[in-house]
């Protein structure tokens, strides 16, 4: 019986022997500081409730915010995002006590001069915090709650937020980001006045039956752009990088805000560098309503700008953007005309060699195309197509005195659709190298002149047999 009562308290002993080990593992494997995470989350306090409204009073001045956005800035200029957020933090409020022998207020910031946040909860009841400097290791606020003696620190950025007056609201987003395909497919219409000229673009989509007629001068496009004597095709790829640099435009900084028109005025916005009115779709869907958007921009020497926007009442600070830049003479595209063969009657040329008119019959299936009553090989014809509608500018403007001379070739376009007039390239020699194209009358281009020697060489292919350029 002794025998057996030994071995059982050597048993307990190492039982307690064990527990020891084991209390001197966990303690140091990392264990013990979720305790003391526990005791420190324990000793925090919790402000929790639905936040409806902040009343902020610093340095005699104060203003409020709630969900519909922050007292004496308007919807315009507000971020929205930051008042959530901060309505959002207010409405869980963790306060870390300060550790330590507190020292006078003006050592943490508070009593006079502090800041003051009374936050109001939607149920009623809430809580008053007084705001005070940033604790200089963690970047946290001191703080106290209003009647109370203790010292606590609450989060740095919520509490510079509220310490920096309504001017930490004001959003730096002037447009939207692009939601559309594409920004091209999102502008429906561009209007720009400055530097001397005026650009208007308008969308091809959801046109009347008037404009319907006049596209049928470009084939399948997007854009068209109005010039002198009518209507251009839109560089596709130049419009595209100029219409993206109007999305997602954001401020250096805001200058001002809340400004009455007078005050707009006399900064200079009416008056601007350059005004632009553009009317977006941004989004895909059908439904999407269009908003109008108006920037007035003032350059500054320092190559930023200052801009306003839908008459706001703000002025923004900008970077420099391709849209500050653009130009009417880029915008045009560099082909004259590009109409669908199937969309013609007849396709007229005029050259020093001849006249030569070709006459365009039957469905898109079913082409015939005819030269004094006998037939043309249509593929070979759809290869000397191509050459034709491939007059292009080379970039160089030219005027109408250059038109003064007769021309050396004319190409017109003949369309099936009643009410639609022919259109007409005539071709004029403006240098050894070059030819000034008159569209429709109207001369504001110049070409290169090897497209008048390829459309020679591909008129006498036509009749004679032989390759048809495609280049020149």
């Amino acid at each position: 019986m002794k025998k057996q009562t030994r071995r059982l308290a050597a048993l307990a002993a190492a039982l307690v022997l064990v527990s020891l080990l084991a209390w001197g593992l966990l303690r140091s494997d990392g264990r013990a500081p979720e305790a003391e995470e526990a005791r420190a989350t324990a000793e925090r306090t919790v402000l929790q409730g639905a936040v409806a409204r902040v009343e902020i009073q610093s340095g005699g001045a104060g203003y409020a915010l709630d969900a519909q956005g922050v007292e004496g800035l308007s919807a315009e200029v507000t971020d929205a995002a930051r008042v959530s957020e901060t309505l959002t933090a207010l409405s869980e409020l963790v306060l870390v006590p300060l550790e330590g022998e507190a020292a006078e207020d003006s050592v943490y910031g508070l009593g006079e001069g502090a800041v003051r946040a009374e936050v109001c909860f939607a149920g009623g009841g809430g809580y008053a915090l007084e705001i005070g400097a940033e604790e200089s290791v963690s970047g946290r606020r001191y703080c106290r709650l209003e009647g109370k003696a203790a010292l606590f620190l609450m989060d740095g950025a919520l509490g510079a937020r509220l310490c920096g007056g309504r001017e930490a609201y004001l959003s730096l987003q002037i447009t939207p980001a692009c939601q559309a395909r594409s920004a091209l497919s999102a502008v429906k219409s561009y209007v720009a006045e400055g530097d001397g000229e005026e650009i208007r673009i308008a969308s091809c989509d959801d046109t009347d039956a008037e404009m319907a007629l006049e596209l049928l001068s470009f084939g399948a496009v997007t854009h068209v752009i109005s010039g002198p004597g009518g209507l251009h095709e839109v560089d596709r790829t130049y419009a595209e990088e100029v219409f993206a640099s109007l999305f997602d435009l954001k401020a250096l900084e805001v200058v001002d805000y809340g400004l009455s028109a007078e005050e707009m005025d006399a900064r200079g916005f009416d008056r601007p560098d350059l005004q632009l009115c553009v009317e977006v779709k941004n989004a895909d869907a059908p439904e999407t309503p269009t908003e109008s958007w108006t920037l007035r921009i003032l350059r500054e020497e320092d190559g930023t700008a200052l801009a306003t926007m839908n008459d706001a009442g703000a002025v923004y600070r900008i970077a420099d953007a391709a849209f500050m830049h653009a130009r009417y003479g880029d915008f045009v595209s560099r082909w004259f005309f590009s109409p669908l063969m199937m969309d013609l009657s007849a396709l007229r040329i005029s050259t020093p060699a001849g006249d030569y008119n070709f006459e365009i019959l039957g469905e898109t299936a079913e082409l015939r195309v005819l030269r004094d009553g006998r037939e043309v090989d249509l593929s070979r014809f759809r290869s000397f197509y191509t050459l034709a509608v491939s007059a292009a500018s080379n970039g160089d403007a030219a005027s109408e005195a250059d038109a003064a001379q007769a021309p050396l070739a004319r190409v017109e376009f003949v369309y099936r659709s009643e009410g639609k007039a022919p259109d007409v390239l005539a071709l004029r020699a403006l240098d050894a190298r070059r030819l000034s194209v008159s569209v429709n009358g109207v001369t504001e281009f110049a070409m290169r002149s090897g497209y008048l020697d390829a459309l020679q060489q591909g008129l006498d292919a036509l009749e004679g047999g032989g390759e048809i350029p495609q280049t020149w």
